[in-house]
């Protein structure tokens, strides 16, 4: 058939602003606007004289070869891109990190003297490099859909942390510390030790790292079953993991903490319904909890914890060394945090759980503690000023960790006579395991934060509205905010 309609030239300064999105290469990041077409154009009246610069030194004087291979991706991006537009990206950012290394390397260190004249030009390449790189991030957002940018600000928090800590720090310290010749803490690892090396060194310790808070993860998420099926009376081991909305059974792709719920966007594969926001903020409370007792317990020497403080500290002593007293001490604690979530989410939920399942829990938590007797270090009697009873060290460990746990009863009943609610008894046996783990001397210390984050939750409405009463979640900032400090608050008495 035919058309009647005409079709009409823009005019002016709109006209000129279309046309340019015509110019520039498939896919090119530049063609969007004026401005990227003049960056383009100035980037390669710098980028053709800097390739031709690294050819020579390369075939005459023996230079690198990274600063030739970083200009001629540079070109290759600005005259026919390539591949992905996230390929590109990434391979300028490895490209930038690569020369930027060679840039900074002091002259000192230069082993080829044919190196050096291409130092200043490789500075130069790293600045158009950065360029190049803004602009294909810059079209790929403009491309890209507002999941994928949610996914990818959401990863960012924890790459660009990483980014940090394995390269800006040893790199910031090299240039603006003293020498590495002449640093004690480098010369003792190693005389030829660099920065590239921390780095390598930095990157594996943020590894061992991940995997111990992603541990945690999988542990929240392993809570939220459990949460779920205790009150109810529901097995926990022998079932499938399964949509809360549409009971379709979680295939084993979609069911990897926090990756899978970022990935899938919080919705279901099967019915494409929105799964509670519950359940990430679990696994990353879990991983919070693993992770920070990793760094100001497991790999500080315990330091946290009164009357425990072990020489040998760091990664390499506490992982490659193993020091079971700290390891033990750390997965003690973890698992303590992780039952108070428990018990916090069952309040949370309007649930609760029977008196036998809380002894249970007590119980498994006091047989490590009896044959584990650092696990409890707080002697029964310190800040009383009783030096020691005439007991064998068992049976006042076990009066400790029964005298601990009556204060918490007491303490969690005082609190449910002012505020008499029924989910109360959660809260009941969060303080019970608590005096039962920490002793009755950290469960007081608790206990004052734990007061002072209840006050500010009555003050402000909307939080007193958000909690409604479930302050075993409160109790449980309140330990978590209080680990850390708890050896130097114990000094203070």
């Amino acid at each position: 058939g035919t058309t009647n309609e005409t079709q009409t030239q823009p005019d002016g300064l709109i006209g000129q602003e279309l046309a340019f999105e015509s110019r520039g290469p498939a896919g090119s990041a530049y063609s969007s606007s004026l401005l990227g077409e003049y960056a383009r154009l100035l980037l390669l009246l710098l980028g053709l004289p800097l390739f031709g610069w690294f050819v020579f030194q390369v075939s005459q004087n023996g230079a690198p070869i990274v600063s030739l291979a970083g200009s001629g991706l540079l070109l290759g991006v600005l005259v026919l891109p390539f591949g992905n537009r996230v390929i590109r990206i990434l391979l300028l950012t490895l490209m930038i990190v690569n020369v930027l290394a060679f840039a900074l390397t002091p002259d000192e260190f230069v082993q080829n003297k044919a190196n050096e004249p291409t130092k200043f030009p490789s500075a130069i390449l790293v600045c158009l490099l950065l360029a190049a790189t803004a602009f294909e991030t810059a079209g790929w957002v403009r491309e890209t859909s507002r999941a994928s940018l949610v996914k990818v600000s959401i990863w960012s928090l924890i790459a660009i942390p990483a980014l940090v800590y394995i390269i800006a720090i040893p790199l910031t310290a090299s240039l603006l510390g003293p020498p590495e010749s002449e640093n004690p803490k480098l010369v003792l690892r190693d005389p030829n030790w660099r920065w590239w090396n921390d780095s390598a060194f930095r990157a594996a310790k943020f590894m061992v790292f991940l995997v111990f808070t992603y541990a945690g993860a999988c542990i929240g998420s392993f809570l939220n079953v459990v949460a779920y099926c205790l009150p109810r009376g529901q097995s926990i081991a022998l079932r499938d993991s399964q949509c809360p909305q549409c009971q379709a059974k979680i295939r084993r792709v979609d069911n990897l903490p926090i990756v899978s719920y970022l990935n899938l966007m919080g919705r279901c594969r099967n019915c494409h319904r929105q799964i509670p926001v519950r359940y990430l903020a679990v696994e990353i409370a879990a991983a919070a909890i693993f992770g920070s007792l990793f760094l100001f317990e497991l790999i500080a020497g315990c330091s946290n914890v009164p009357n425990m403080s072990i020489f040998q500290k760091g990664i390499l002593w506490t992982i490659l060394y193993p020091n079971w007293t700290a390891i033990g001490i750390y997965f003690y604690h973890a698992l303590f945090m992780c039952a108070l979530l428990t018990l916090a989410l069952v309040e949370w939920s309007g649930q609760l759980l029977k008196k036998w399942q809380v002894l249970i829990g007590g119980f498994l938590f006091s047989i490590p503690a009896v044959v584990f007797m650092w696990l409890q270090p707080v002697a029964f009697g310190e800040h009383l000023g009783v030096v020691s009873f005439e007991f064998e060290p068992w049976q006042e460990q076990i009066s400790k960790l029964i005298v601990g746990a009556l204060f918490g009863c007491v303490l969690g009943f005082v609190f449910r006579w002012f505020y008499s609610r029924n989910s109360a008894w959660m809260l009941i046996a969060a303080f019970a395991l608590a005096g039962l783990v920490l002793g009755w001397q950290g469960l007081l210390q608790a206990t004052i934060l734990f007061l002072v984050l209840a006050l500010i939750v009555f003050s402000v409405p909307p939080l007193r509205q958000r909690f409604d009463g479930r302050f075993a979640m409160v109790f449980l900032l309140a330990i978590f905010i209080h680990h850390p400090f708890w050896s130097s608050i114990s000094k203070l008495w």
